[in-house]
C-alpha cells in the first residue's frame, strides 16, 4: 500500500472512485467505499482535521499506528458530526475524545505515536451521480497542521524510507521487514505502555538497535518468518479467540481484530488477510471456515464448478450500516470480469427467486418482504442464465484459487452473537445459459 502512495505526510490523497480489478495500491480493498489516505506525522506539530457534513451515508475516520493498531474511529455509526477535530500526540489515554479539549473542537484523537495514518471511508454506490457527489465530500475535508505546546526531538517521517527497504533486491522479504522495524520502531513503541520495556528488549535480541538490524548470527530468516506465521495462525485455534456463528461461519474474537492489544499474533494474522482491518464497533468480517480453507481463506474453484451461496434473509443492520460480498483472485485483488462486478450486498440489485427485488428504497432493514435470496460465485467466462444475472459474483475465469470476504459495517448485536443465521453455502457444477 505505502508503495503506492503519492508522496508527502500530512497530505490527504483522495481516492477518484470506487476500487476496480486494475488497482493494485490495496490488497483485499472493499468496493463500497471511496478511500481517502494520509500518513501523518505528529513529530513536530498537531493536525487539525475537518469533517464536512455527511448526513445520508455511512462515513468512518480510522486512525492506525504504523503497525495496523486501529487505536480511534470517527464517524456516523457512533454518531460523531460535522465539524473541526484535533489529532495530537500523548502518552497515555489513546483513544477519541469529546471532554477537556479546546473549545473549538468537537473530538480530539489521541495517537500512540508519532507517526500513522488514517484511512478515510465514504459509503457509495457505482452510480456515476453518487460517485461525483462523494468525491466532492472528500474536497471539504482538510487537514492543516497547528501548533503544539510541547516540542519533541523526534525526526520527521521520511516516506522514502519504505520503497528504499522494501524494494532492495539484496535482501530477502523477511529481512526487509527487520531492517524497516528497526528504522521505525524506536520513536513509535508499541500502545501498550507495560509491553514497551520487554519488546524493546525482545528487539534487541532479534538483532535490532539504534535504528538498524543487524541480522543474528546463523539466523535463516525465511524459516524464522514461516514460523512467525505459523504461531500467528494457530492463535485462531486457542479458546476465546474466535466466536462461532453457526453453518461454518466464524468472527475474529473482538480482542483481536483492529485494536490488538498485547495479541502481537493475532495482529500478524490480520495483516495476511488485510491491512488496516477496523475494530468491531465500526465493521467486522465473518469467516466462512469450511472446506480446510488457506491462512487467507482461500478457496478452490474447478473451471466447471461454482458456489452457492444462500441468506436466510436480509442482515440486521444500524441506519447508516451496510453489508457487502466481495471476490477476490488468488492474489488478493479483484476479479476482472465483463460485467465490471467485484461485489453485491445492500446496494446491488439482488433479486429473489422470483425476480423481485431483495431491496427497495431507503430502509435496508424493510421491504414488501423478508426471505431467503441467493449468491452465485461462478467463474467469469461461464455466465448463468439470465434469471441469476442479478445475483452473480464472477469468480476467476477457469477456475483457481479465490476468496470472498463478508463485512458488515455497523451491524445489530444479532449479526455478531450468532441469532441471525448465516449463509449456507454448497458447491455445485456450475449453472448454465
Amino acid at each position: 500500500m505505502v508503495q503506492g502512495y503519492p508522496g508527502q505526510t500530512n497530505t490527504l490523497y483522495r481516492g477518484e472512485g470506487l476500487a476496480t480489478a486494475d488497482d493494485r495500491n490495496l490488497v483485499r480493498p472493499n468496493v463500497d467505499t471511496i478511500y481517502s489516505c494520509i500518513f501523518y506525522d505528529l513529530a513536530k506539530s498537531d493536525l487539525e482535521f475537518t469533517i464536512p457534513e455527511i448526513s445520508d451515508r455511512c462515513w468512518c475516520f480510522p486512525f492506525y499506528d504504523l503497525y495496523g493498531d486501529n487505536f480511534g474511529n470517527i464517524g456516523s455509526l457512533q454518531a460523531w458530526k460535522a465539524g473541526k477535530y484535533l489529532l495530537t500526540l500523548t502518552d497515555d489515554d489513546f483513544s477519541v475524545s469529546s471532554e477537556n479539549i479546546p473549545g473549538q473542537y468537537q473530538g480530539c484523537v489521541k495517537s500512540p505515536t508519532p507517526y500513522g495514518l488514517a484511512l478515510i471511508r465514504i459509503l457509495a454506490n457505482d452510480r456515476e451521480a453518487d460517485m461525483a457527489h462523494v468525491i466532492e465530500l472528500q474536497k471539504k475535508i482538510s487537514f492543516k497542521p497547528v501548533k503544539r505546546l510541547a516540542n519533541t526531538n523526534i525526526p520527521s517521517l521520511d516516506l522514502r524510507i519504505f520503497p528504499k527497504i522494501l524494494n532492495d533486491q539484496n535482501i530477502s522479504k523477511a529481512e526487509s521487514v527487520f531492517q524497516l522495524l528497526a528504522a521505525l520502531a524506536h520513536y513509535n513503541p508499541p500502545e501498550v505502555l507495560n509491553d514497551r520495556v520487554w519488546v524493546a528488549d525482545m528487539l534487541k535480541h532479534a538483532g535490532i538497535s539504534n535504528g538498524h538490524f543487524r541480522k543474528p548470527k546463523d539466523t535463516d530468516m525465511e524459516a524464522a518468518a514461516e514460523a512467525a506465521t505459523t504461531s500467528s495462525i494457530n492463535i485462531r485455534r486457542l479458546a476465546g479467540m474466535t466466536d462461532n456463528l453457526g453453518n461454518d461461519w466464524t468472527k475474529t474474537a473482538a480482542h483481536i481484530l483492529g485494536g490488538y492489544g498485547s495479541y502481537y499474533n493475532g495482529r500478524h494474522i490480520a495483516a495476511i488477510r488485510g491491512y488496516l482491518a477496523l475494530t468491531i464497533d465500526q465493521a467486522f468480517y465473518p469467516v466462512y471456515t469450511a472446506g480446510n480453507p488457506t491462512v487467507a481463506y482461500e478457496y478452490k474453484i474447478g473451471p466447471q464448478e461454482a458456489y452457492l451461496v444462500t441468506f436466510s434473509s436480509k442482515p440486521k443492520l444500524i441506519p447508516t450500516g451496510f453489508w457487502s460480498v466481495t471476490a477476490y483472485g488468488g492474489d488478493g485483488y479483484l476479479i476482472p470480469n465483463q460485467l465490471n462486478r467485484c461485489v453485491l450486498g445492500d446496494r446491488a440489485n439482488l433479486q429473489y427467486p422470483d425476480g423481485c427485488a431483495v431491496y427497495s428504497g431507503n430502509d435496508k432493514n424493510k421491504s414488501r418482504k423478508d426471505q431467503s435470496f441467493q449468491v452465485l460465485l461462478q467463474p467469469s467466462d461461464i455466465p448463468p442464465p439470465k434469471k441469476w444475472l442479478s445475483n452473480w459474483l464472477p469468480a476467476p475465469a477457469g477456475g483457481g484459487s479465490f476468496s470472498f470476504s463478508l463485512r458488515f459495517y455497523g451491524a445489530t448485536e444479532s449479526l455478531a452473537n450468532g441469532e441471525w443465521e448465516y449463509p449456507v453455502i454448497q458447491k455445485m457444477e456450475v449453472i448454465r445459459q
